[in-house]
């Protein structure tokens, strides 16, 4: 009390600031205070959950082109057992095999990423339908405007020379072009696909496709007929849209590999073929795909299953990498990688926002705060005034200071 009476008593000895201002200061610093660790717990937690919900997506992904895989290919295969067991296995004449070519059109219309049906006779006869789907189809093997399927059939002639025939059809399977017979060397018993058949239905290691330029697989079987192979080639066309779906941020990138780094899904199909020092065509590389993360994870990281988290550039990437699918005894992998700010962009949202609602909620309460210092600080005065005059012993003045 003896020092609130000297305090009071000698103004030099008084506070700088006025109380009603400390105050003031007090209770605005501890809500901005209050504010912003609120703004960070929350950044924190919706950090969490956005990292969490990242991961989840790429879960979802994977699974997505497994199921991508399973839904597109079994069916096929199915179809290959089909026409294992069928008459044309036994055809010997060309005539023969266009009896069953509505089968082959439907199978094929049915099925989009079947790029063709074909099957290669003991003999080395070999009879395949191809399903002119677009432009570019239509360039590579000139055929007529209206042809919507390809028909070729290779035997040999009466001279020993193997021949080819070429037909082309119209969606109602009428013959619109025939081209004339036309030597060729092409021998299916000779190609990878007939040499691995087996009696139950398998796929080759992914690859580019000569005519189409696309990247597939050939799926084979050996049929009933004994020497008879049933194959079609399967493009991945389809996994490349669904990688395209999940495209989680700006810079988010996913894409379809080998163990060596070669690819064969991308968001952007046409880096996915490249020439190579000898101007053939070949599947490129991961780190030939124009992306610099891209470059930087074919250098750093092993292609194994694993969850990635690492620095490039001075920037935190989260992703993963998961087994997909395993045609021919290939691993393909599933790698996605995203940078971890752009991920948080909505929490670092949420956190601004946070604490400009808090700046706000302080500016329209300052008035409040004013008032409510000001009847406390005024009620302390009065009693510190009421005190210093006792302490002088003057009791002229009643004490009135009646304060919550």
């Amino acid at each position: 009390m003896l020092l609130t009476q000297a305090t009071i008593m000698n103004p030099e000895n008084s506070s700088r600031f006025p109380l009603q201002v400390t105050i003031n200061a007090l209770f605005i610093t501890l809500s901005v205070f209050l504010g912003a660790l609120l703004s960070i717990q929350n950044y924190n937690k919706t950090s969490d959950i956005l990292l969490t919900s990242a991961h989840q997506v790429y879960d979802q992904l994977t699974d997505e082109l497994i199921l991508d895989i399973k839904g597109t290919y079994t069916p096929i295969l199915g179809v290959l057992r089909m026409i294992a067991i069928s008459p044309v296995t036994s055809a010997t004449s060309l005539e023969q095999r266009l009896d069953h070519l509505q089968a082959f059109a439907i199978a094929l219309e049915n099925h989009p990423a079947a790029a063709n049906l074909q099957i290669a006779y003991a003999n080395g006869d070999y009879f395949i339908v191809r399903h002119l789907r677009n432009q570019d189809l239509k360039l590579t093997f000139k055929s007529p405007a209206s042809a919507v399927f390809m028909a070729d059939n290779i035997v040999m002639n009466k001279m020993g020379q193997r021949e080819l025939t070429r037909l082309f059809f119209n969606k109602q399977l009428d013959i619109i072009a025939r081209e004339p017979a036309t030597d060729t060397e092409y021998d299916p018993r000779l190609r990878t696909w007939y040499l691995q058949a087996s009696t139950e239905p398998a796929a080759t290691k992914p690859y580019l496709f000569y005519f189409s330029r696309q990247v597939g697989i050939t799926a084979k079987i050996k049929a009933n007929q004994p020497g008879v192979v049933i194959a079609t080639d399967i493009t991945l066309e389809n996994l490349t849209d669904t990688i395209n779906k999940y495209q989680m941020t700006p810079n988010s990138e996913a894409v379809l590999i080998n163990t060596e780094g070669q690819t064969f899904a991308y968001k952007d199909p046409q880096r996915i073929i490249i020439k190579s020092d000898d101007e053939q065509l070949k599947l490129a590389d991961l780190n030939q795909l124009g992306s610099d993360v891209l470059m930087h994870l074919s250098k750093h990281v092993k292609t194994v299953e694993q969850d990635l988290n690492f620095t490039f550039k001075g920037e935190q990437w989260t992703g993963t990498t998961r087994i997909v699918a395993k045609p021919g005894g290939v691993d393909l992998f599933a790698l996605i990688v995203s940078p971890v700010d752009e991920l948080l962009s909505e929490a670092a949202d949420i956190r601004t926002q946070s604490f400009l609602v808090t700046i706000a909620i302080v500016l329209l309460f300052i008035p409040l705060i004013w008032f409510i210092s000001k009847r406390v600080s005024s009620s302390l005065f009065k009693l510190a005034n009421t005190a210093s005059s006792i302490t002088q012993f003057e009791f002229d003045t009643p004490i009135n200071t009646i304060s919550h």
